[in-house]
């Protein structure tokens, strides 16, 4: 039995009182290194002929008489505990392979608490065990010993130490090791992006993956970049990219393009579960994540509709852990202390959580629905960080109450400073270095600064228009928010100024914006919400999958009308529409999102060939048995390939559905063009639009 597992042994025999998560931060390890760990407990266990190790709400149970299983474990002491000769090596092998300047035996001796003797003894042992990857060891008289190579060859070697040591459960040598990042949050990103990326990795893969993100998080510490390497294609680069990103921003470090290569091919060659599929009912999932935060949103009294992030993440997370069974989920000290100051945030997920419910088929546990809220904390903590910065006026000409009504309202919900309370022929003194936006209850003439005009009764469409105008200051206004879609959003226009017929260039030139965040190094340059430059609305729903007041007699007429430009195109096969008539008939209307409007669509792997959207106007809405929802007049069928391409469209197309000016507009178009102009104008004002 390794050193961890009978640590494990002995301390449950103590009745020390002990869970997966703190073991697992004790030790620097996944919990599932923790489980395989009790495994070898339970054999132990099982060969005295005991019950194995039980779970009581989280906490280990040790079975009666486990204090048996000591006398079989050699007389292992706490000094079993101190560095094995081999383990010296090790240890001596990553600290040199980890130094960017010279180490002195002498320096070695004093980090491995050993004499200088000792040191010299395993001298050749060390360089043989350096040399054994490719690396070579100098000896530079009067200064020390410095590793030359690779830093593919370094993280080739850390990796292999590191993973022996937590393994075997090897505490002294793991504390050696320049290893980052913290081992929670680091696996939580490992699952979520498994099921969207369809790489299910097994235990010892996981395990693997997770310790070369701590290895990779503590070399980017010290500015240790991995060489260029070749690309690698396929689900594992996509996922390495996901997977990257969030540890940029999770660990502030940079991930160019370089160390996405190297991860892609780690995971490349790693060994998955048999049976390993992607999920196919991805955009089910997605519409489960935008009613939900829907109706927190109402609960809360917050819009958080508009967040794409959050949107993004929170789609991403139900992807990963949304499945018959619950998953297990770190249950750490630093989540119960965050979900105990957010007590409003998880009632209102425990209160609204019906349609996720619903859909799983099952209860949600605390901490599934601890999770959840924590999607939305970061949500609202990006709200009032958004804000925080900006100083505020006010405007109105209903009297100081009023304004000060407004401005107690405003407070509740952002972190605004509001620097003044004038009338609205007083905002043309305004000092623009002084303001960065005004809030106003009527319209303004000659205003030097962004403005927005809200009711004073401060309703949802208010907040929302106040978001919008947050999002389309200049980033000047908003110190390091120069993100993908303002870029996008000054340069449209002037393309439009000046070229006749814009269309093809402004796609031509967004293909190369995408690229050029793809290829941007995470961390250093433009903040890497590549979403926000996937295909727009307007592109996956151009003029000719639109029809107006067409026809249709029933429901089913009115969903296989409006497949039809899908079908057309070839982007669909007819067996698609098939699958959601006949998952309609099974579960209800779910494809009605709002009223008056739905979208028919289904899993990944029924028929669909490339991504796609259509909208279809009936002349004479019909009923879907969507009770308060009926009668529909809008109808667009979504063909999705992956988790991503669609995704911020699917988003601006629901928000738009639901937005009264935009609505109205579209029941007045006149041809499918109109259409086009109203997405063009939706998406210009749209909060975090393109």
């Amino acid at each position: 039995m390794k050193r961890r597992s009978w640590d494990i042994a002995r301390r449950l025999a103590a009745g020390t009182p002990l869970t997966l998560a703190q073991l697992a931060r004790e030790n620097g390890v996944s919990e599932r290194t923790i489980r395989n760990d009790l495994k070898e407990v339970d054999r132990e266990l099982g060969r005295l002929g005991l019950a194995p190790v039980s779970f009581d709400h989280g906490r280990l149970v040790a079975p009666p008489g486990i204090v048996a299983l000591l006398p079989t474990l050699d007389g292992m002491d706490a000094q079993s505990y101190q560095l094995a000769p081999e383990e010296r090596v090790a240890a001596a092998a990553a600290l040199l392979v980890s130094a960017t300047s010279p180490v002195t035996l002498a320096e070695l001796a004093d980090r491995l608490a050993v004499s200088r003797n000792t040191v010299i003894n395993d001298l050749d042992a060390i360089k043989a065990s350096i040399a054994a990857v490719g690396l070579a060891v100098d000896s530079l008289p009067g200064k020390g010993l410095l590793v030359v190579g690779l830093e593919s060859l370094r993280r080739t070697l850390l990796l292999d130490i590191a993973l022996g040591a937590l393994q075997q459960g090897a505490p002294p040598l793991v504390s050696l090791l320049p290893l980052g990042g913290d081992p929670r949050m680091l696996a939580t990103i490992v699952t979520e992006q498994e099921g969207p990326h369809g790489i299910r990795l097994t235990d010892i893969s996981f395990d693997e993956v997770l310790t070369y993100l701590r290895v990779l998080v503590g070399r980017l510490e010290r500015a240790a970049f991995i060489e260029e390497q070749p690309p690698v294609d396929g689900a594992p680069f996509a996922m390495a990219q996901d997977v990257l990103r969030y540890v940029a921003q999770s660990c502030h470090v940079p991930c160019p393009e370089s160390e996405v290569r190297f991860l892609a091919w780690l995971l490349a060659g790693a060994r998955r579960l048999s049976g390993d599929e992607r999920r196919t009912d991805v955009p089910q999932i997605q519409l489960v994540t935008r009613k939900l935060v829907e109706r927190v949103s109402e609960e809360l009294g917050v819009d958080l509709n508009d967040d794409y992030e959050l949107f993004q993440n929170l789609s991403n997370h139900l992807e990963a852990v949304l499945r018959p069974e619950p998953v297990t989920y770190p249950d750490t000290d630093l989540i119960r202390e965050v979900l105990a100051e957010n007590d409003e945030v998880v009632a209102a997920v425990r209160k609204r959580d019906a349609i996720v419910r619903a859909y799983v088929g099952r209860p949600l546990d605390e901490l599934e629905e601890g999770y959840i809220a924590l999607h939305l904390c970061a949500a609202l903590e990006r709200r009032r960080l958004r804000s925080g910065t900006m100083r505020v006026a006010l405007a109105c000409n209903a009297g100081v109450g009023t304004s000060q009504l407004l401005a107690a309202k405003l407070r509740r919900h952002f972190n605004f400073s509001i620097v003044d309370e004038l009338g609205a022929h007083e905002v043309r003194l305004l000092d623009p270095s002084e303001v960065s936006l005004v809030i106003s209850t009527v319209p303004l003439e000659g205003c030097p600064v962004p403005s927005v005009v809200v009711t004073p009764l401060l309703t949802d469409e208010d907040f929302v228009r106040i978001g919008a105008a947050i999002d389309r200051l200049e980033p000047s206004s908003v110190p390091g928010d120069e993100t993908a879609q303002r870029l996008w959003r000054r340069l449209e226009p002037v393309v439009r100024r000046h070229v006749e017929a814009p269309d093809e260039l402004l796609d031509e030139l967004l293909r190369e914006l995408r690229g050029y965040f793809r290829d941007a190094e995470r961390g250093t340059g433009p903040r890497g919400d590549f979403g926000a430059l996937s295909p727009s609305l307007r592109q996956l729903l151009p003029a000719s999958r639109i029809r107006l007041d067409v026809a249709a007699r029933d429901w089913r007429a009115a969903v296989r009308t409006a497949a039809v430009p899908l079908l057309e195109e070839g982007l669909i096969e007819g067996r698609y529409v098939d699958a959601i008539l006949k998952n309609v008939d099974e579960n209800g209307p779910y494809i009605v999102l709002s009223p008056g409007f739905a979208l028919p669509h289904e899993g990944l792997d029924q028929g669909t060939v490339e991504a796609g959207l259509t909208l279809v106007r009936l002349s004479a809405p019909v009923e879907f048995g969507a009770d308060e929802l009926d009668p529909v007049r809008y109808v667009c069928c979504l063909s999705a390939v992956d988790h991503s391409t669609h995704l911020k469209a699917l988003f601006s197309l629901v928000n738009l559905m639901k937005d009264e000016r935009a609505r109205a507009a579209l029941d007045a178009a006149e041809k499918p063009e109109d259409v086009v102009a109203v997405l063009k104008d939706w998406e210009a004002r749209e909060p975090g639009g393109a």
